[in-house]
């Protein structure tokens, strides 16, 4: 659903540079919001429980995933 939901906003006819700048802006915030957590405090998703910290990790992991096919594609 959510994925779903970003795939539709990023062809809606946002500039690239703007999305890029909201991506980056939005990570900013959710750091921010992070100084000073307890980043081991456990949630759910679903059925799926995890930690802040392995949540965000993989955020990263997912990041730096895309990093690597628009990467693959400039070359």
């Amino acid at each position: 659903m959510l994925v779903k939901s970003a795939e539709k906003y990023a062809h809606s006819g946002i500039r690239k540079t703007q999305l890029i700048q909201e991506v980056c802006d939005t990570r900013q915030r959710l750091l921010d919001a992070l100084v000073d957590r307890n980043l081991e405090n456990i949630f759910r998703i679903e059925s799926k429980e995890m930690t802040v910290s392995e949540y965000f990790r993989g955020m990263a992991e997912h990041d730096n995933h895309h990093i690597k096919q628009i990467k693959g594609f400039l070359d």
